[in-house]
This record gives C-alpha cells, sequence and structure tokens, in this order.
C-alpha cells in the first residue's frame, strides 16, 4: 500500500521583491575571534548565573544551556535544570543543533563558491535532472528559500515515519512528487527539503561525505571538543530528552536532518562555530556580504530578513541581531550575534512550551546592562 500524500502544513509564502528585501553589508559586522578562557569579571558571572534561574523558571525550560561570548571582553557558559537521563545536565551537554546548522551550510556552500567549485546562479539540473523546473531553480534559490520546493517534514509521507528512516535522496524524492506553481524567486518560503539538496551538492562537488566535510572544514580546524555531525551513528551522543507540558517525552531518536541541521553540539561549540564565520576566517569578506545580501522579510515580521542560512533581527531598542534558530519536538535552540554591542549568545533547550529567543535577547540585554 502507498503511503498516503498530501501537505499537512503550508509554509507561509512572501512575495519577493525589491520592497521586500534588505541587504547588510561586512563592515557592520565588527566581530575578533573569541577567547573562551578569557572569562568575565566575577561581578558579571553572579549576575549572569542569578539570572539563570529566573530566565529558566519564567520561560519554564526543564533544561537550558547558555553561552555568551564579547571578543576581548570575556566569556561564560552556564547549563541547570533537567537532562531528563541519568546524566546532569552540564555546559559540555550536546543538543542537537537543529535549524542553526543552516549557517554553516550556507557558509560551506560559499567557500566552495569563493574557491571556484561552484557558482551562485548554477541551476540544479546537473544534480537533480528529474526534479520539477531543475533548470530553472539554482544555487541561490536553495540557500534563500525562494524556490518553491514543499519542505519534507510537511509532508504526510515523511510524517508516517520521521524518524532515523530516510536516506537524503528519499526526503528529495519525496518533494519532487509536488509541482512548482510558481517561477522560482518569485516568494519566499521556508524549506529544509533545499537544504537537504545543498548537502547532496556539497557531497557530489566535494567528493567526500558530508560528515567528512563538516569535520574537515569546521570541527577539525577549530578543535571541537563537544560537536559531532549528526549522522545516524552519532546521534547516541545527544545526552538529553524533552519535556512537554512538563512530561518526558520518550522519543529516543531523532530526524536525520542532514545538511539542514548537521550539528550535534553544545552552546559554547556553536559560538565557536559562528565566530569562526563571521570574523572572516573561514569565508572572506566578500562572501560574508553576498550570505547577508538580499535578505527577504520572513514570516510577514517587517524586522525580520532571511538571508542564505541566517537571518537578522532588526531595530530592537537592544540593537540587530544576526544568527540563526532551532526547533523541533520538545527542543529550542538559538545562536545570535548582537551586532552593535558584539555579543554572540547561544542557548539550548530541551522544552518547547516557549520560544528561546525571549530568553536570548534578555541574556544579551542583561550583559550591555552589566558591562556599562
Amino acid at each position: 500500500m502507498k503511503p498516503p500524500t498530501g501537505i499537512l502544513i503550508e509554509s507561509p509564502k512572501i512575495t519577493v521583491s525589491a520592497n521586500t528585501q534588505f541587504s547588510l553589508n561586512y563592515n557592520a559586522i565588527l566581530s575578533k575571534s573569541i577567547d573562551t578562557s578569557l572569562v568575565f569579571k566575577s561581578n558579571v558571572v553572579d549576575s549572569l548565573q542569578r539570572s539563570f534561574d529566573v530566565v529558566r523558571r519564567k520561560g519554564n525550560y526543564k533544561g537550558l544551556s547558555v553561552a555568551i561570548g564579547i571578543p576581548d571582553v570575556g566569556f561564560w557558559s552556564y547549563a541547570g535544570g533537567e537532562s531528563g537521563t541519568k546524566i546532569p545536565l552540564s555546559v559540555s551537554t550536546k543538543f542537537h543543533a537543529l535549524s542553526v546548522g543552516k549557517i554553516f551550510t550556507s557558509a560551506l556552500l560559499l567557500k566552495l563558491i569563493e574557491d571556484g567549485s561552484l557558482s551562485m546562479n548554477m541551476t540544479i539540473d546537473r544534480w537533480f535532472p528529474d526534479f520539477p523546473r531543475a533548470n530553472e531553480i539554482t544555487i541561490y534559490h536553495l540557500l534563500t528559500h525562494t524556490s518553491g520546493i514543499q519542505t519534507y517534514e510537511a509532508l504526510k509521507e515523511f510524517s508516517n515515519n520521521k524518524f532515523n528512516a530516510y536516506l537524503p535522496t528519499d526526503l528529495v524524492k519525496m518533494a519532487s512528487v509536488y509541482p512548482i506553481a510558481n517561477q522560482p524567486n518569485t516568494y519566499q518560503s521556508y524549506t529544509n527539503t533545499g537544504y537537504v539538496m545543498l548537502g547532496i551538492i556539497i557531497e557530489k562537488t566535494t567528493g567526500i561525505t558530508l560528515e567528512q566535510a563538516f569535520h574537515q572544514y569546521f570541527i577539525k580546524p577549530l578543535n571541537l571538543a563537544n560537536t559531532v555531525y549528526c549522522g545516524k551513528g552519532n546521534t547516541s551522543m545527544i545526552d538529553v530528552k524533552g519535556y512537554h507540558n512538563n512530561t518526558i517525552s520518550n522519543q529516543n531518536q531523532w530526524p536525520l536532518a542532514f545538511a539542514a541541521g548537521p550539528f550535534i553540539a553544545t552552546p559554547t561549540d556553536l559560538i565557536l562555530l559562528y565566530n569562526y564565520v563571521l570574523s572572516g576566517k573561514f569565508i572572506s569578506q566578500t562572501s560574508i556580504t553576498i550570505m547577508l545580501s538580499e535578505m527577504n522579510l520572513w514570516k510577514l515580521n517587517p524586522n525580520v530578513y532571511y538571508g542564505k542560512g541566517i537571518y537578522l533581527i532588526k531595530d530592537l531598542p537592544s540593537g540587530n541581531y544576526l544568527g540563526h534558530s532551532g526547533g523541533y519536538d520538545c527542543f529550542r535552540t538559538c545562536v545570535f550575534y548582537n551586532i552593535e554591542k558584539n555579543i554572540f549568545v547561544s542557548l539550548m533547550s530541551n522544552t518547547d512550551d516557549f520560544e528561546i529567543e525571549p530568553a536570548m535577547f534578555y541574556f544579551t540585554e542583561k550583559i550591555i546592562k552589566l558591562l556599562r
């Protein structure tokens, strides 16, 4: 019997035009390298740790792990609450970083473009010849979520068996059944399928697996002790179980999101990874500007614009925030950079009762006040 087909949830579709775009130049970013051994002064640390308990209680986060870093100023990390396992929650506890990893998929694509191995306007028919409108969809469209391709997790075919059941090619094939009615780049609609396709393109271009590529380009150069690629053999390294409505989830498997969510990590390592990209040490300043150019209005929020694997929350009282969040059943993650104050903040929680961004804003505003 064939599995039922159909779209469970339609992602918001936002028309793309010059009036719905925003570009950010690298010159607005001041980031230098992060040094995790340079800690904040004791009074700052004490205040942050007291604030941690307030945030965890107000957000009903059963478990919460946080890291804050400011180049040349200091670093702080802390974790507390319930892990849902026999292993206590600590700053070394690894979570699935979920869609935060899109930042690094995008950065690696831009690295390959920078090296001349790919170009932004390459159409995907050379890798996916049978996909609808493959001769019109480009790498640019996949990076910016403007391809029109259905996101796989919204499909009935995926929802029947969503844990560890599909190869990346299965997910692409699943989405290929659905025609693309509009010409690419006419609207923005978030699609994990597009980032899975980018992972396949990375593998075909480099001649190595995505796991090998992320290890070679990110994990090894930074000597990250608490980051691994999220492959089927590594999901056992996730040290937490999730909570929903104060009840622990029986979920003991994870969807393998491939290039749409490639890392298992800690908040500290996510900051190191993100700082590596924004500091210009991994890709050039020109490539970072490309990453942040022609950012499209996202989710009908006039202050949020999505670029290439990264988004901007602009014009808040505490400044402009650049980064990505991730969410899945019982879990929330994020890493953001406050441009004006040069602050990196990352949080990971095993609770989905409350969004993670408000806690991120709180900690950023707190450290700004403490360092005045």
